[in-house]
């Protein structure tokens, strides 16, 4: 009984090796999204998952059709009101050809606003990386709606391993 006992506790003592497995992935350290600026549709993909891109490269575009009527529809109208000034002018209205110049000013600033807008309709990466989610390629032409992720860039030099593993296993891993 002696020796039983004693391989018994030896049994119960003495580490033995055991594996579990679990999937594993790798992630970006850090993961940016570039979602979409307004609603609108998908105009050009320049990249897919897997290209590595540098800080404000490219991606892709937004369409600026209603953009483009805007901007057309704010020119006739700044050129509309500088024929009033010009005629305020001629006549010596000095009242009229101040509001006609506060008018166009304001379409003015209006269009400054719609050129702001048409830059954010291209789509760039924020951070050097590679692009790890958002192949849109057969999507062009699709309509998205503001704030849709459509692009994940993830650093190339700084990741980690995410395990799921069962809870009943983590105390024996080391």
């Amino acid at each position: 009984i002696g020796a039983g006992a004693a391989v018994l506790l030896a049994v119960l003592i003495w580490p033995w090796p055991h594996s579990s497995s679990a999937p594993a992935r790798l992630e970006g350290e850090v993961q940016r999204v570039v979602a979409a600026p307004a609603d609108g549709y998908l105009k050009e993909v320049l990249v897919r998952p897997g290209d590595r891109v540098r800080a404000g490269q490219p991606l892709g575009a937004l369409g600026e059709r209603e953009l483009e009527l805007d901007r057309t529809r704010l020119g006739s109208d700044l050129a509309q009101r500088g024929g009033e000034k010009a005629v305020a002018l001629a006549k010596g209205d000095r009242a009229a050809m101040m509001i006609a110049q506060a008018r166009m000013d304001e379409a003015q600033a209006q269009l400054d606003l719609i050129e702001q807008q048409s830059q954010r309709y291209l789509l760039t990466a924020p951070i050097d990386g590679v692009v790890i989610e958002g192949d849109w390629v057969r999507s062009v032409g699709a309509p998205l709606e503001r704030g849709k992720a459509l692009f994940t860039v993830a650093p190339v030099d700084r990741y980690r391993v995410i395990v799921d593993l069962d809870e009943r296993d983590v105390a024996r891993v080391h």
